[in-house]
């Protein structure tokens, strides 16, 4: 069995999307999707949150992985496209929040915040309210 990283934890706890079949994805009225995805999506996208989890902290190649993984949690409809990026910002956002409030990284350190993917902009890093962070929700 693998080691998890403390800041690991995280994103198996936090992000990690249990067996629920539902997008994370959220229509134009902003309301959650309703469609299904694949189940072989869904555990490629967990054994990716797995590996990662077991990896070294490292914000300069994060970003783009965990935009990566959350295709794995969206309708390939609707949404795989269209709000992969924006996904993988917020799960990108939250685990800066989270590694900074538990010490894994100093405050001076070096986070990017796309203000263009999350579509608005955050001065400071603060704790995140359960509903900034996209997941599916579980039955």
């Amino acid at each position: 069995m693998s080691s998890y990283q403390p800041w690991g934890r995280f994103i198996l706890n936090e992000i990690g999307i249990g067996e629920a079949r539902i997008c994370c994805g959220t229509t134009k009225t902003g309301a959650p999707c309703k469609n299904s995805i694949k189940i072989q999506d869904i555990k490629a996208g967990q054994q990716q949150l797995a590996n990662l989890a077991t990896r070294s902290l490292d914000f300069s190649t994060l970003r783009p992985i965990l935009c990566d993984i959350a295709k794995n949690f969206l309708c390939a409809r609707w949404h795989r496209q269209r709000q992969a990026n924006y996904v993988g910002q917020k799960w990108y956002e939250a685990v800066a929040r989270n590694a900074e409030q538990a010490g894994y990284i100093s405050e001076d350190a070096s986070v990017v915040f796309d203000t263009d993917a999350s579509q608005s902009q955050r001065p400071t890093l603060t704790s995140p309210l359960e509903s900034e962070i996209p997941r599916r929700a579980t039955r």
